[in-house]
């Protein structure tokens, strides 16, 4: 018994920690690519790491927007990018957690446009990959 419990502790607990480790590296990394991808204006990488059937609510100043990804994406397919007109745009990574398959994470961005944005995103593993399932969002 005492031999089965040291073979857990040592082998099998340090396997589910990297994991979760790995886990948490590719939530940042997702993270990371979406402030990339918004700077750039990339919609396909968008396109990529938006969930199919994501959903997508907040303010935008005083203005209430309900719906999935896809406005987003094709404002910014649509328009010049952020990086080339010089915005000073700034994402940061305030917060990320992990739990099982899913996971939250919060972006805050200044320097778009005329407005500064909290973003509280969730996200799913499906069939091992991270999506972005939910993002709402405040723009002030």
């Amino acid at each position: 018994m005492l031999r089965t419990i040291l073979v857990f502790l040592i082998y099998v607990l340090p396997l589910g920690q990297a994991a979760a480790e790995n886990d948490l590296d590719q939530v940042k990394e997702l993270a990371q690519t979406y402030i990339n991808a918004t700077y750039e204006g990339d919609a396909d990488t968008l396109t990529r790491i938006f969930h199919k059937s994501a959903v997508m609510n907040g303010y935008l100043g005083e203005k209430i927007l309900l719906g999935g990804a896809e406005p987003f994406i094709a404002q910014m397919r649509g328009n010049p990018s952020l990086i080339s007109g010089g915005a000073p745009y700034k994402g940061t990574i305030d917060y990320l957690d992990v739990s099982g398959d899913v996971a939250s994470a919060t972006i805050t961005e200044t320097g778009f446009g005329d407005k500064n944005f909290t973003n509280y995103f969730h996200l799913i593993k499906e069939q091992g990959e991270w999506k972005i399932i939910s993002k709402t969002f405040v723009g002030k």
